[in-house]
Order: structure tokens, then sequence, then C-alpha cells
């Protein structure tokens, strides 16, 4: 069926019909002082069509139809690029710019929120812009740094440079709502679908523009876009006005001091760390180089690269064996940890930062209406991470990429491959008593194969947009155990926009998508619809709804790694698992619960916890005090536990039935026997709550908006968006769990602890 769809979409966007004109733009160009602009380029964008302004500022050129709809820019030395798009609504359009006044962000020109250019002002979305002008007065050791002053971007620093961004959304560790591209390539690590901005190989030097769409956008992104997407678009040589540019940057500078941090290890010893606060190890070093030629008008070329050392902020974790000897070895196929034979070390967290990049890129246009491109890179990275497992050590993790698109008139294709490997990197154990250190395996990939193009209908009133994409995401490692081998995520997505232009005031945007996924048969409808108004040429307001989805990461379907053992029983194996299939109780054959006593490793039926060894250790040290209970004789005392739990663990005991075999020994007690069957009854839940755990799900999002932008008297931009969000099938980070029943024993001894009529005969619960 697969192949009957792909072939009836491939078919669909090759056979594209275009009714365009040729499209005659002419206008003036004048600095943001009124003074006319002699010399001025205005370009065909992504074409060798051009032409300069005369003495006056004037200018006249004429477009084909074959690039229409188009791009104008507007570009001149010491100042901001300006575009303009050119829709073809009209033979003739009259354009005057003013390079570096307010009004040149009405003309910005946007790509992420309809996956085709246009203004600012038309996308159906809150969008922002930062220009390549902005970002170089920056000084930014991450890309993230350009937006963590943005609106509604959440950006939670978990270290010098590292980042969890969102946008809209919870924050957290492995945030991964936000869809993140870099020239139109989803740039998350493959399988964890971890945005690691660190990671990335795009030097600083590289960027042209970054875009942050906020909102759903899975209509025409897919998976992943269900609070927005961070765009990022790279320098394309053949766009250059020289023939060769040479980039050389530094970027230093010192962190500041840290903290002395008084350290209790795992061992039970404290001492005092003291920070390292020397200039050498607070000093931050970044230096950069980027070569970009023009072998000719139809072939560029782009080298870049660069190199990264400094000292990340020194903070310690009580619960890791700093200080300690410690042991490093592997797991694998589900198998508990063992041993790689190394020689036992000395373990301090290591807060060196070590990042080196490279970046390449070759730009060929044959003619002015076909254009392919070629890139690929290479990420070597050392620092400290935060996972949902703790804290881990990254060391030369390694994260490489090849892309290739071409662009045939309005078709695009794309290719792309990920590939990531964690090197020597290992994670730092959490209250570990034999301090044993595992190296985390993660050699993944992920494929993605895209085309997309767009048609023009009704005199370019009604403007289409549709495509396909083919996601294949192939995880290995230790991180996946038993599952090593057998954790292939493919999916397939099938998506069109419309955007339907009534008048000069309104339009109407509605786009649909249609994603399946194999690891769990799902099949997810995104669909999108969008209002806009614009009462002035400089101002709109839009509403919109948005349906989106964020599909588990291959851990949450397929992790399988040992986590350490059961404080109470060292032959429990804790392990950190995923969720394909769902989680079942054990339970016999009429529907009871097992319950596990881990205090002896024993298992039993909930409703007949006889051996429940908390419970009557209770019952014999309130004996030593009670003449009444001392009556009782040992075995009597495990059944009067087993009344209480019979049938429903919140049953009440029935103290007659006991009054009557002991009588008057047995009344002396009663009030303390009560008194306990509330505590205990009190410290358990109901039999009947407690669920088995359904498959992890895909997340979905819905979004209803109202959103406002525009210029107010020609000097103050306003945006401003209200919207309701809700989200179902939250996956929600590890939970714990077990196949049978777990006693919460430090609320039971809370519980009789604080039970006044017998607090004082068991005060070591307290």
């Amino acid at each position: 069926m697969f192949k009957k769809i792909l072939s009836f979409f491939t078919l669909t966007v090759i056979s594209v019909a275009v009714f365009a004109q040729d499209v005659k733009v002419s206008g003036k160009v004048s600095d943001n002082k009124g003074d006319a602009m002699s010399g001025a380029s205005v370009v065909v964008k992504g074409t060798n069509l051009g032409v300069k302004t005369s003495a006056d500022g004037s200018y006249t050129i004429t477009i084909p139809s074959i690039n229409i709809p188009a791009v104008l820019q507007y570009r001149s030395v010491g100042v901001d690029v300006t575009e303009f798009v050119v829709d073809g609504l009209s033979a003739e359009v009259s354009n005057d710019v003013s390079l570096g006044a307010t009004q040149k962000f009405l003309n910005e020109v946007v790509v992420s929120a309809s996956k085709k250019s246009e203004k600012i002002l038309n996308a159906p979305a809150s969008i922002s812009v930062i220009s390549a002008a902005k970002m170089t007065q920056n000084t930014p050791l991450s890309v993230i740094d350009n937006v963590k002053s943005l609106a509604a971007v959440d950006v939670m620093p978990t270290g010098l440079v590292s980042n969890n961004v969102n946008v809209r959304g919870f924050n957290g560790i492995f945030s991964g709502s936000l869809l993140y591209l870099v020239d139109n390539r989803i740039a998350s690590v493959p399988s964890l679908k971890v945005n690691a901005f660190n990671l990335i190989p795009t030097s600083n030097s590289d960027l042209r523009s970054m875009e942050i769409l906020r909102g759903p956008a899975s209509a025409l992104y897919g998976p992943n876009a269900a609070n927005g997407a961070l765009a990022i678009y790279t320098k394309n040589p053949l766009d250059m006005e020289n023939r060769m540019e040479v980039t050389v940057g530094m970027t230093t500078g010192f962190r500041s001091e840290g903290d002395d941090a008084t350290i209790k290890n795992t061992n039970g010893t404290s001492y005092t760390r003291l920070a390292d606060n020397s200039l050498d190890n607070r000093a931050i070093l970044m230096p950069e180089l980027r070569i970009a030629g023009k072998i000719s008008d139809r072939l560029g070329v782009r080298l870049s690269g660069s190199y990264m050392k400094a000292s990340d902020y020194e903070w310690y974790d009580s619960r890791e064996p700093n200080g300690n000897t410690v042991r490093f070895g592997n797991q694998s196929g589900g198998t508990p940890w063992a041993s790689d034979g190394s020689a036992p070390a000395t373990f301090n967290r290591d807060f060196g930062i070590k990042k080196i990049n490279g970046d390449a890129r070759v730009d060929w246009r044959p003619t002015d209406d076909v254009e392919f491109s070629f890139h690929g890179g290479y990420a070597n990275n050392t620092n400290i991470e935060l996972t949902g497992l703790g804290a881990a050590q990254a060391k030369d993790w390694t994260s490489t990429y090849f892309q290739t698109q071409m662009k045939v008139q309005r078709l695009w294709i794309q290719y792309f491959i990920n590939t990531t490997n964690s090197g020597n990197t290992y994670l730092i154990p959490e209250n570990s008593s034999n301090n044993q250190f595992t190296y985390l395996k993660e050699t993944s990939n992920m494929q993605g194969l895209q085309l997309q193009s767009s048609s023009d209908f009704f005199s370019k009133k009604l403007g289409l947009v549709y495509g396909i994409d083919v996601f294949s995401t192939r995880p290995s490692g230790n991180v996946y155990g038993r599952f090593n081998g057998k954790s292939n995520i493919n999916q397939y997505g099938f998506y069109a926009q419309g955007d339907y232009k009534f008048n000069k005031q309104f339009s109407f945007v509605a786009a649909s998508r249609l994603d399946y996924q194999d690891a769990i048969n799902e099949w997810m409808f995104s669909p999108r619809a969008a209002l806009i108004y614009k009462p002035k040429e400089d101002q709109t307001l839009r509403l919109t709804y948005n349906r989106a989805f964020t599909s588990p990461s291959a851990l949450n379907f397929y992790l399988d790694i040992n986590n350490g053992s059961s404080p109470f029983n060292a032959n429990g194996n804790i392990r950190a698992y995923g969720n394909t299939t769902g989680f079942n109780y054990n339970r016999d054959a009429s529907g009871n619960l097992y319950y596990r006593n881990d205090l002896n490793g024993s298992s039993m039926m909930l409703n007949n916890p006889a051996t429940l060894t908390t419970i009557t250790g209770i019952l014999n040290q309130l004996a030593a005090s009670n003449p009444g209970l001392a009556a009782i004789p040992s075995a009597q005392r495990a059944g009067v536990v087993s009344a209480i739990y019979a049938g429903n663990i919140q049953t009440p005991i029935n103290i007659t039935t006991f009054g009557t075999a002991y009588g008057s020994a047995l009344a002396a007690g009663q009030n303390q026997i009560a008194a306990l069957t509330s505590a205990i009854s009190a410290s358990k839940l109901n039999a009947s709550t407690i669920t088995d755990l359904s498959a992890v799900q895909s997340t979905v999002t819905q979004t209803a908006e109202i959103g406002y932008k525009g210029n107010i008297n020609k000097k103050l931009f306003i945006g401003l968006d209200l919207y309701y969000t809700r989200i179902d099938n939250f996956v929600s980070p590890l939970t714990s769990a077990s196949y049978a029943v777990m006693p919460d024993i430090a609320q039971l001894a809370k519980n009789v602890a604080a039970t006044s009529a017998i607090s004082a005969s068991y005060p070591a619960l307290i």
C-alpha cells in the first residue's frame, strides 16, 4: 500500500501545473535618512539576475515567469540585506525600499512558517527572525546564545555550552518537542531526538539567519514540531558579492568564579572540594576560520571550522562517588554490568570542555532555475551532559552528517544522513555502593528523503505546497540492551497546504498531513487552519488552529540498561526500560496482584501477606510492652495481619473474632490493635486502583491562537499572541514500576509512629 501511495504522491509532486507571467519590478532605493542610494544591488535571490540602482536610486528589473514566486534582495555596503517577495499576482510591481529603516522589518522574508518564501507579516504563525548582522553583534559560545532574548523562548542552561531549549512548552532534560533544522535538515541526535546544539558542526561565521517558529508545526514538518521549530540557514557562497571571503574569528573571555563545595560521598566521607578559580582554568578560547569562494558564477565552495577549549562551572552531586575508587565496565544484551578489565581509578568530575568541528559545502547552479547543494560536517565534543539517568561524562562524542539538495524550478528534493558515536562516554552513578561506571555506547543514524513542490491556480489566488517525507532511524548500542538490532523505526509523511487570497485584506490557509510510524503501528493526522486579516499593509491579525504531535524516541521505545540494584535486595536488578508494548503487573488466575517484599526477597499474594515481616515485627515489639498483645501467640499475630488485609487491603480487622479466643487478655490491647489497623490501612492503596500501564504513544498537542503583529506609527512594532494549548498522551520521564506491587515502607512507618495509641510503644519507627 505504501508503494502505491508513494508513487501517487511522487507523480503529483513532479507533475506541477504552473501558471505564471513575467513580472517587472521598479522603484527607488534610499537610506534611512531618505537620501537616494546609488549603486545598490537588486538581485533575484538564488539566481544571477540583478541590476544596480542609478544615480537617483531608481531601478527596474524583470523577473522571468520561471522564477516566480521570487525574492528580491536589496544590498548595499554597511547595511542589512532587505528582501521583498514577488508573488506574481500583478505583471508590474512598484516597491520603494529604505535600507536600514524600520520599514525593513515588514519586508523580512521567512520560509519556516509555510516552507516557502513569504513576508513575515503574511506568515500564518508567530515567528521571529535573527539576521546575520544581529548575530555578529553577539559573542555566542553556542548558536542558542542568539535566541535567549526572544519572547516565548525558554532556554535552560545546563552548562557553559549546553542548553535545553523549548518554545511555549515544558522544558527539561532531553526536551525534544522543538524541531531543530539546519538548512532544512533535522539536526537532532538521531535516535535520542535530543537537540544537542554543541554537537552541530556549523560554525557561527556560517550563519545567514535564524527563524523561531512558535506554536505547532506538524502539518508541514511532521513529528517533533509540537511546540514549533528553530530553523537555521547558512550562507550560500553563490550569493556572495565578492569572489572570495576569508573570515577569521576569535571568541575569548573568562567565566565567573566557582564556589567551594563540601561533598559527602556515597562511602560516607566528607571533604571540601576547592574550586579551581585560576585564570587558566576559567579561560575560554574559541577560534574560527571560514573560507568561501566562487570558482565561477555557477560553482561555489565553502569550508569552515572552529575549536573550543574551556572549563565548565564546577558543581558536585553528593550522591556521586567523587573521590572514591571506581571501576569501569559495560553491559550488553540486557545483562548486568561487567568490568572491562581496566585498573580501578579515583573518580572526580571532569569539567573540561573541548569541541572541534568542521563543515563543507558545495553549490552548483548550472542554470538559473536548477541548483544542486552538497553539505557535510563533523563535530567532536567532550563535556558533562545531563540525562534522564543522571549526569553523563561525554568523552569524544562525535556527530557527522551528509546532505544533498536539488532544486528544479519549484521541485525540491533532499536526502540527508545523521550519524552519532558516543565514544568513551559513561554514566556517573548515583548512590552506587559498588562504584561501578557503565560506558554508554550509542552508535545510531537517521536518514531522510524529502520531496516538495508547489503550484498556483486561479490567477495565483490559490497557492499549494505539497510533499512527501520518509525518515528511517537505526538505533544501536548497549543502551538498547536486548533490543539492540531490533529497534529500527520507520516513519512516512504526506502533506499539503493551500493558501487562498480572497483579496488584499483576507486570506485563508489550510493544511493537512498524515504520518505513519511502524514501531507501534500508529497513524497521526495533523490539520492546520488560519484566517489572516490585514487591515493595513503593515498590520496583520490572524486566527489559527493546529494539531501537532511528538513521536516517542528510540529510548522511549527500546531503552534497556542496568541502572543499579535494589536498596533492599542485592539480587534485585533495577533497569531503565522502554515501553513499546505496555507494562502488566503479575496476577494469578483470579486476577489477584502479587506483592513484593523487598526485605526478604519473597513474593506473595497481596491478599495473603502472612510473611510481611515489617508488620509482624511491629506486633512483636508492641507485645513486649503490652500484656494484651503479649498473650497472643506469635503465630496468631500473623493472623491478625492477614485479617487486616483479607479480601481488600483496606478491610478493617474484626476484633471480635480474636476477642472470643482470648477474652480479657485481648481486650487489654484492643485499642492498640485498632490503632495499628488504622495506621496500616492508611498506608496502603486500594488494589483495584492499580492498573497496568499502556504502551507509549505520540504526544498530541492542539492549539487555538489569536495573533497580532504590526507597526504603530512607523516607530513601534508590536507582536501579541494569545493561545490555548491542550496536550494528550504526555510522555513522562522515567517512572518506577515493578511486576509485583511494592509497599511504601517509609510511609507505613510514619503512619504507625504517628498513631498516638502506640507511638510510645514503638519509638524506633519515628
